[in-house]
């Protein structure tokens, strides 16, 4: 007997599962990947960039790199790299400094060669300096410079096109201790890898980070010799050598590469990071009567960091303590502000030598007439005194000290503290 053999019917749970289906997405990819992928077409762009300022295919490629082929990899620290303006966008993110520098010196007749230009580009673009043509670093500073109105619009976005110029994974990694592009990767640990790979202790202490974080007397030689004026250069950082007077334990990666599981972060957090100032300080206030219906008030704010604060920037940055004092009925009795700060107060001129031609027209912001370390705030206990006024019959105060690093006008919290005071 020949049985009809008939496909067994689907279930109603199969065809669920293929209704289900077709309304799944294709994975999309992750945010991390996305900034990859930007990042890479960025980079892609800015050399073709170059080209078209007449640098060599090749040439191009020296001066940017193939960071992002770390990505395949090490796509977390790719990505934390990438957003870190002063490492990742080396030209664009001291812009300010190089158009002023490069101005000061077209004014007086000066050449802005390679040699004259490494004390800014041996940290902000190091493969620019090493590899760039005399015609391309002409170009470059010809678009850095750009002085009239209407033409720095345009100016700015180009060098929005040079955002991919600066110090990259190959240059910590490689570079410092090849002194060219292509060598073993150098890290904190060994490990089985696609590459060569070397364990170097040296990059986990700050003398690692004094390659760029420190003063090196060779760019003040080279800045005399292009006699460029009598005034100091700034150092847009100098966080080693404060560190080293501090006389602090902590190395720079403890606080600026924080560890992350097994690997350690590459955000290289500091004035740019909100979180980062809220660990910096912490403050304290205690507080009396005086003779005469006065009060006093002690206010001690306690920095952290291994090296004097602000520190970092060329731009003028304060550390600004402010005290509200208040009656019991709320009424503002004394307030005042104390500010720390490390450099001159806003833009100073240049003292040019007697033989050039002062140029009133341009704030140098990258020159200085002396360094102001002692008025920064420095590490450990920073005591603030002050003694006021109270009205008579004054029994309580309410003080309130806010601490804020405050910067192109605005205010990061970093610490703030009410206490009631007894009088």
């Amino acid at each position: 007997m020949v049985t009809d053999m008939k496909s067994p019917k689907p279930s109603v749970l199969w065809i669920a599962l293929c209704i289900i289906s077709l309304f799944i997405a294709v994975p999309s990819p992750s945010p991390a990947n996305e900034v990859v992928d930007k990042v890479k077409a960025e980079r892609e762009k800015a050399r073709q960039f170059l080209v078209e300022l007449g640098a060599t295919k090749d040439e191009a490629l020296k001066v940017i790199p193939k960071d992002e082929e770390c990505a395949a990899c090490h796509v977390e620290h790719f990505t934390e790299w990438s957003q870190d303006a002063p490492h990742y966008q080396g030209i664009s993110f001291a812009r300010v400094a190089y158009n002023h520098y490069v101005r000061d010196m077209k004014a007086n007749g000066l050449k802005t060669d390679r040699k004259v230009m490494s004390a800014c580009d041996r940290c902000h673009a190091p493969n620019l300096q090493r590899y760039g043509s005399d015609k391309l670093y002409t170009a470059i500073t010809d678009i850095l410079s750009e002085d009239k109105e209407d033409a720095r619009v345009r100016a700015n976005e180009k060098i929005n096109s040079l955002r991919a110029i600066g110090v990259g994974c190959i240059e910590c990694h490689i570079s410092q201790w090849t002194g060219k592009l292509e060598g073993p990767v150098h890290g904190a640990k060994g490990a089985k890898a696609a590459h060569p790979t070397k364990m170097t202790a040296e990059i986990t202490k700050s003398e690692f980070c004094a390659r760029c974080h420190a003063q090196d007397p060779k760019d003040t030689d080279g800045m005399k010799g292009a006699k460029i004026g009598k005034s100091n250069l700034i150092y847009c950082a100098l966080n080693y050598d404060d560190w080293k007077m501090s006389g602090s334990k902590q190395q720079c990666q403890e606080c600026h590469m924080e560890a992350v599981g097994s690997r350690h972060s590459h955000k290289f957090p500091g004035a740019n990071s909100a979180d980062f100032l809220r660990k910096a300080v912490d403050v304290t206030v205690s507080g009396g009567p005086l003779m005469s219906e006065n009060a006093y008030l002690n206010i001690d704010v306690n920095s952290k960091a291994g090296h004097i604060i602000p520190e970092g920037c060329i731009l003028a940055a304060d550390v600004v303590l402010k005290l509200t004092v208040k009656d019991a009925l709320g009424a503002v009795v004394y307030e005042t502000e104390r500010t720390w700060y490390s450099q001159a107060q806003g833009f100073i001129p240049l003292v040019f030598d007697p033989e050039m031609k002062k140029v009133p027209r341009t704030p140098a912001v990258w020159a200085i007439d002396d360094y102001f370390r002692g008025t920064a705030l420095q590490p450990g206990k920073n005591q603030v005194q002050v003694n006021f006024r109270v009205p008579a019959g004054t029994k309580k105060l309410q003080v309130t000290a806010d601490v804020g690093y405050r910067q192109k006008g605005k205010t990061a919290e970093m610490a703030s503290i009410t206490k009631d005071i007894t009088l």
